[in-house]
């Protein structure tokens, strides 16, 4: 039997499609609204179609990340669907971040237990809805443990819960472009000798199937403080695993405790690493340039972080030119090889 003759026999007795098409081989995503994490992404953000992980510590910026991307769907056009597991959206918070809330292309839900949850991330995907967030997979409660007492014993039902979800689900997304954000906790695990003593919630089922796992953390080095007062947080995230593009790869950016997300220290702290703008001690300088002659037009010399951001927004020509600068920036292909696979 030819190979064609056993393709047609597939295809004619379970409907697959047993062919790849060459003009869907680029990946495409779904801006998470953070300029830098979408350059590290490698594909302009997280891929449409996939599982991702978000994981890290308490206050690392992990649910900031989804409602960023949330904003950016919907900005879009797009359909976003939040499953707030843990009670504790905050909604003025995430309208400053740009998400609308109670309209037509959003869907909000606070789920009793585990199987509820995971139930309507499958309906949405089922829906096509663009983007889906499950926040957090450490706070799913099976219906045994919550119809139960306190000291009754359910080892491991969450595992098996997220083993389960993760095998149905791929099959749903590889057929839409839907993006499913699963929310995670890290935690201690004791008698850790050797290596690092942190684990993820929920089992390992989600480790596998993610295609892209994103790591927040924070410093004490990276409070931001005005006048004393402890006033913003710079958060680091790390790409643990990322199977459409280069992984390993690491960013930070600033969040505003009143404001948030700021485009203008994103997009300051990516100019100077790119060479656009130039930082010596506590200056920043830039140069106004006319781009026919090459001609200096305006020397800007500026002091501090906290000035050049306040320039920046007050020059909104200026920020959208060295944004565009920033976005258009190459950077070196990474040639990938087995070893780069995350295990």
């Amino acid at each position: 039997m030819t190979l064609e003759a056993v393709r047609e026999e597939i295809e004619k007795k379970y409907g697959i499609n047993t062919s790849l098409d060459a003009t869907k081989s680029d990946v495409e995503a779904v801006s998470t609204g953070i300029i830098s994490l979408d350059k590290i992404l490698g594909v302009g953000g997280l891929p449409k179609g996939r599982l991702v992980e978000v994981y890290g510590e308490e206050a690392s910026g992990k649910t900031f990340i989804t409602l960023m991307t949330m904003a950016s769907v919907q900005a879009a056009g797009g359909k976003v669907c939040f499953i707030d597991v843990e009670q504790a959206f905050d909604d003025k918070w995430a309208q400053k971040q740009g998400v609308r809330l109670g309209g037509e292309d959003m869907i909000f839900t606070q789920p009793d237990f585990a199987e509820q949850a995971l139930d309507i991330a499958l309906e949405a995907a089922k829906g096509g809805v663009d983007l889906i967030v499950l926040d957090s997979i450490a706070a799913l409660s099976s219906q045994n443990e919550t119809d139960g007492d306190m000291a009754d014993h359910h080892v491991g039902q969450t595992a098996r819960l997220m083993n389960r979800f993760c095998r149905m689900v791929a099959p749903l997304l590889n057929n839409s472009d839907s993006t499913i954000i699963l929310v995670n906790q890290q935690r201690d695990k004791i008698g850790v000798v050797y290596g690092s003593p942190k684990v993820t919630t929920g089992g390992h089922a989600m480790k596998y199937a993610a295609s892209v796992r994103l790591q927040t953390s924070t410093t004490m080095s990276g409070r931001i403080e005005n006048k004393g007062a402890y006033v913003g947080q710079k958060i680091k995230v790390r790409v643990v695993k990322n199977k459409v593009a280069s992984p390993y790869r690491e960013t930070t950016f600033d969040i505003d405790f009143k404001d948030g997300y700021s485009v203008a220290g994103n997009v300051l702290d990516l100019c100077v690493e790119y060479g656009f703008v130039s930082k010596r001690g506590a200056w920043f300088q830039y140069d106004e340039v006319d781009l026919n002659t090459g001609e200096i037009l305006e020397e800007h010399k500026l002091h501090g972080f906290s000035g050049a951001v306040d320039f920046l927004n007050n020059r909104a020509d200026i920020l959208e030119l060295l944004r565009q600068q920033v976005m258009d920036h190459g950077e070196e292909d990474v040639e990938r090889t087995l070893m780069d696979e995350p295990v």
